[in-house]
């Protein structure tokens, strides 16, 4: 993690604390767990892959790497298509909006009926 994130990082989770989102850890055994997203950074993130290309270029974000529904929503309103690594995350990001032509579904293992 960059060192300007962490006290961002932190604080967020400090406040999911505070507000009863999260708790804290009882035991060795009970962790607790939580998503925390830097939105200003995704978004300019976004943004400079946007500059750093022409602007026919297809950018996709991996729906592996983060499934979440609002993720994936602001990547789609930003112009971004969705990259798939199976059939079920290519029928979730269709089913999020995502236009057929803006999914990449690069999978190495399709079946016909995939395919089709």
């Amino acid at each position: 993690m960059s060192s300007f994130a962490a006290p961002r990082t932190n604080a967020a989770v400090l406040a999911a604390v505070a507000a009863g989102h999260l708790r804290p850890a009882t035991s060795l055994t009970s962790q607790p767990y939580g998503y925390f997203y830097d939105l200003d950074a995704f978004h300019a993130n976004m943004s400079a892959l946007r500059a750093a290309f022409p602007p026919n270029w297809h950018h996709a974000m991996a729906v592996k790497t983060s499934p979440l529904k609002g993720l994936l929503n602001l990547a789609r309103a930003a112009g971004h298509g969705a990259e798939c690594a199976s059939i079920g995350e290519v029928i979730h990001s269709l089913q999020l909006g995502f236009k057929g032509e803006d999914v990449v579904f690069d999978s190495p293992c399709k079946t016909v009926h995939e395919i089709r």
